[in-house]
C-alpha cells in the first residue's frame, strides 16, 4: 500500500517559492547593506571550433560555485594524503600542545568547507594526539556551511554567520584566517577586536603599512588594513611576520603606499613557552627552505619564527616595486589568455602531442596558434562582456 501524492504541482510551486525567498535573503546577506556596483561572475562555456556560453552565474551563486570546487579540492588533497602538512597548522598544533591544557578552541574565519579538520588530522599523524579540539567556523554562506557539516558528520562543528555571533569561551582560543579578514571586517579596529579574543592567531591578509583603504571586489567590501595602527591596538601581543610579499594590485592604490600580503602571528606566549616551541620545531625537523604547498606567501619554518616581533621601520624600507597605477586593474578581468595557454599545454601533454616547454615557447612566440583559440577568445570575451553589461545595465 503506497501513500498518495496530493497536489504535486502545488507542492512543487510551494517549494520553488520558498527557494526563491531563501535565495533572495541569502543574496542580501552575502552582499551586505550597500547596493553593489560590481558583481561576481562565473562563466561556463566552450571555446574552440565553436564558441558558446552554456551558463552564467552572478553574485553569491558565482562565488559559491567556484569556492565549492576550490575548497573541496583543497580538502580532498589533505584527506587523501595524510602526510601533507600545512606549516600554519603545524605551528598551531605545536603551540596547542605546549600550553598543556586538555581542551582548546579553534575558530576559523571563513570556514568554507572546513578543510582545517583534515589539516589538523595530518598534524596529529605527525605529532600524535593533542588536546581535545573544539571546532568553530565563521561562514556567511549557508551553502558552504551546510556542505562543511555534511563532510564532517562526527566533528560537532559549530558554524556562525558572523564573528560577532561567536560566544565567549573559557577555553584558550586559537584563530585562523586566510584572505577572509579583508572582507569580514569594516576596518582595522574591528580586526583588532577579533584578534584580542584569542590567545594565538595566524592570519594571512593584505595590509598597507601606514594607511587604511577600502573598495569593493565582486560586490563585497574589501579593506586594506593599516598595519601600524593594528600593531598599536595589540601592543600586549607578540606580532611575528611568518611570511610576506609585496601585494599585487586589486583596486586603485595610491603610489605613496606600501602594500604587503603577509602571514602574521599574534600571540602571548611566555619566554619559557617560546623556548619549548623552538625546541619542538627543531625536533620535528621541517625542511629549512620555503614551503609553497597550500601556503602563500611561501613560509620558511625557522626555529625562531615566533620570536621576532614585527618591525615597521624595517618593513617601510623594503625594496618594493610599488607598481601601482591608477585604473590599472579595471578591464583586465576577462583577459585570461595566459590561463588558456596553460590549459592548451596540459591538454596537448595529456594526448602526447607536444613537449610542453617547447610548445609554450612556440605558442607565445606566435609560431603556432592552435585553432586560433586566443583570437577567438578575445572576441568572445568582448561580446559576452557587452551582453552581460546590458543585462546588468552598467
Amino acid at each position: 500500500m503506497y501513500n498518495k501524492i496530493n497536489n504535486p504541482d502545488k507542492v512543487l510551486l510551494a517549494y520553488l517559492g520558498r527557494k526563491k525567498l531563501v535565495q533572495s535573503f541569502n543574496d542580501r546577506k552575502w552582499y551586505g547593506p550597500k547596493l553593489p556596483n560590481d558583481h561576481a561572475i562565473a562563466l561556463f562555456g566552450s571555446v574552440g571550433e565553436s564558441n558558446y556560453l552554456h551558463n552564467v552565474n552572478f553574485g553569491r551563486e558565482a562565488y559559491e560555485s567556484h569556492h565549492t570546487y576550490h575548497y573541496l579540492t583543497d580538502l580532498m588533497w589533505f584527506r587523501n594524503n595524510p602526510d601533507l602538512i600545512q606549516p600554519s597548522f603545524l605551528i598551531l598544533g605545536l603551540v596547542m600542545r605546549i600550553i598543556n591544557v586538555p581542551e582548546v578552541e579553534f575558530v576559523e574565519l571563513g570556514t568554507s568547507l572546513h578543510a582545517a579538520a583534515e589539516k589538523f588530522n595530518n598534524v596529529n599523524n605527525l605529532l600524535g594526539v593533542g588536546p581535545n579540539l573544539r571546532h568553530i567556523g565563521i561562514e556567511p554562506s549557508t551553502w558552504l556551511a551546510e556542505i562543511a557539516q555534511v563532510l564532517h558528520p562526527d566533528l560537532d562543528l559549530k558554524i556562525f554567520e558572523s564573528w560577532q555571533d561567536v560566544p565567549p569561551s573559557s577555553l584558550p582560543r586559537f584563530s585562523f584566517s586566510s584572505g577572509v579578514a579583508n572582507y569580514a571586517f569594516a576596518d582595522t579596529d574591528e580586526l583588532g577586536s577579533w584578534l584580542r579574543q584569542s590567545r594565538f592567531s595566524i592570519i594571512r591578509e593584505r595590509f598597507c603599512i601606514d594607511q587604511e583603504l577600502s573598495d569593493f571586489i565582486m560586490g563585497k567590501r574589501f579593506v586594506y588594513f593599516n598595519l601600524t595602527h593594528l600593531i598599536s591596538l595589540l601592543s600586549n601581543y607578540h606580532i611575528s611576520v611568518l611570511s610576506l610579499v609585496e601585494s599585487s594590485q586589486i583596486f586603485d592604490q595610491p603610489k605613496d603606499g606600501i602594500f604587503i600580503d603577509a602571514i602574521l602571528c599574534f600571540h602571548d606566549l611566555s619566554p619559557d613557552e617560546l623556548e619549548i616551541f623552538n625546541s619542538s620545531l627543531q625536533m620535528v625537523n621541517p625542511p629549512n627552505e620555503p614551503i609553497h604547498f597550500n601556503t602563500y606567501p611561501p613560509m620558511t619554518l625557522t626555529p625562531n619564527i615566533l620570536n621576532l616581533d614585527i618591525d615597521i621601520t624595517t618593513l617601510s624600507r623594503m625594496p618594493l616595486q610599488k607598481k601601482y597605477l591608477r585604473k590599472a586593474v579595471r578591464g583586465k578581468f576577462f583577459d585570461y589568455n595566459n590561463l588558456l595557454e596553460e590549459h592548451l599545454v596540459q591538454i596537448h601533454k595529456i594526448y602526447g602531442v607536444i613537449r610542453p616547454l617547447k610548445f609554450m615557447e612556440r605558442l607565445r612566440s606566435g609560431v603556432i596558434r592552435p585553432l586560433k583559440f586566443i583570437e577567438r577568445l578575445r572576441s568572445l570575451a568582448k561580446s559576452k562582456i557587452r551582453y552581460l553589461k546590458s543585462l546588468l545595465k552598467i
